[in-house]
C-alpha cells in the first residue's frame, strides 16, 4: 500500500468530509467505509507510567513486615535466633495485655499476653545477649505534651 500525499486543496476538502463523517482522511482513503481506531499514544517508559501495561515490582520496604506470634515456645525459639536484635516490652493498662516484640532481620514478631506472671517468667527466659527496652506510655495521664 502505497500512500500519496495529498495536496493543500484535497486536504481541505477531506477536512470537510472527515467533518462530516468523522472518517480520517489519510487512514481511510483505501478503506472509506472501514472506521478507524483512535490508538492511545503509548507511553515513553511502561513501567513508570502505566500501571496497567506492565506489572510494577513491589516496594523494597516490605521485607520487614510485622508478625504475630500466638505461642509462647515458638517465641522464645525466635528470641534465641542469631538475627534477632532486639526486643521491646509494651505494657497497656487500657486492655491489661502485655507486648512482646522481638526484631529480626526479616521480621518483627509480636506476642500478645493478657497474664502478667506469664510476662514476667518470658521477660526473665529471654536470652541475655538480647537489647531488652521497657517502652513507656507517650503521654501519661496527667502530664501535658508541651
Amino acid at each position: 500500500m502505497h500512500r500519496v500525499p495529498l495536496s493543500p486543496a484535497e486536504y481541505s476538502s477531506w477536512s470537510v468530509h472527515f467533518a462530516a463523517t468523522g472518517v480520517h482522511p489519510t487512514k481511510s482513503i483505501f478503506h472509506p467505509k472501514k472506521p478507524t481506531k483512535v490508538s492511545r499514544q503509548q507511553p515513553l517508559n511502561p513501567t513508570r507510567q502505566d500501571p496497567l501495561r506492565c506489572r510494577q515490582s513491589p516496594p523494597k520496604n516490605t521485607a520487614k513486615m510485622p508478625r504475630e506470634i500466638g505461642d509462647i515456645k515458638q517465641f522464645i525459639e525466635i528470641a534465641r535466633r542469631k538475627d534477632a536484635s532486639s526486643a521491646r516490652i509494651k505494657k497497656s493498662t487500657k486492655n491489661s495485655q502485655i507486648k512482646f516484640k522481638v526484631r529480626c532481620q526479616r521480621h518483627l514478631y509480636t506476642l500478645v499476653l493478657k497474664d502478667s506472671d506469664k510476662a514476667e517468667k518470658l521477660k526473665q527466659s529471654l536470652p541475655p545477649q538480647l537489647q531488652i527496652k521497657d517502652v513507656p506510655k507517650k503521654n501519661p495521664k496527667g502530664k501535658s505534651s508541651a
